[in-house]
């Protein structure tokens, strides 16, 4: 049997794995409202993505997703099985689409699917579990003495590379300026990162109107690529 305690790994490796692209398990059928943005002709080249980009850190990981991964991190970090589940319908009940929504549940059940073949902890019922509650769950397993801001990091730098990937499928977008486009955003990243570390309860939401906009017109969008 694989020990995946993560005794023997390299330091940081456990934060490697969680920051990788290939988390969480099956983002990449999803373009997060992306798809919806380029239909409604917000999108036209590079310099036009990088805005996007910088606005979702800012006005959507920084001010919604951040805050309850801390919150769920630390909840699990304490075994508090119910407040994880509780933080997890919290980030349901703000997916401002159904498309948005399930995308928080489908790719929480394939981190789900991940943390059952790693050990699911005795303290989690099995109640099901959305994105970023699964991903903080995760996190305990792979990387339990990573601090929160360095979570957040990880978290979004996946959350990038994703939009990348469906980006470079959607635009005239070519590798060297994907990268380019990340490595730019990186003070928006480490900004976002520590911005949500602040936020009180009431203060958590997303303003970002436009994202649902265009969240709702991908659900009839006649042609598409990806499922949100």
């Amino acid at each position: 049997m694989t020990d995946f305690t993560g005794a023997d790994w390299p330091q940081g490796f456990g934060l490697l794995f969680l920051a990788s692209p290939a988390l969480p398990t099956g983002a990449f059928a999803w373009s997060q409202g992306l798809e919806g943005a380029l239909g409604a002709g917000a999108l036209r080249g590079p310099e036009d993505l990088r805005a996007y980009l910088a606005d979702l850190l800012a006005g959507s990981l920084a001010t919604f997703d951040l805050p309850l991964l801390y919150r769920a991190q630390a909840a699990a970090r304490s075994q508090n099985g119910p407040k994880l589940l509780e933080i997890s319908q919290l980030a349901l009940a703000g997916r401002e689409t159904r498309e948005l929504w399930r995308a928080e549940v489908e790719m929480g059940r394939a981190l789900t699917r991940l943390i059952e073949a790693l050990g699911t902890p005795e303290f989690w019922a099995g109640a099901e579990l959305g994105l970023v509650a699964a991903y903080a769950l995760l996190a305990t397993l792979v990387a339990p003495n990573v601090a929160a801001r360095e979570l957040g990091l990880a978290y979004a730098y996946s959350f990038l590379e994703n939009q990348l990937a469906a980006a470079s499928r959607l635009i005239p977008l070519g590798q060297t300026a994907a990268r380019r486009i990340l490595l730019s955003l990186g003070p928006e990243l480490a900004q976002a990162a520590q911005a949500a570390e602040s936020l009180r309860d009431e203060e958590i939401g997303s303003p970002l109107f436009g994202l649902a906009i265009y969240g709702s017109r991908h659900e009839s969008q006649a042609a598409r690529l990806f499922r949100s």
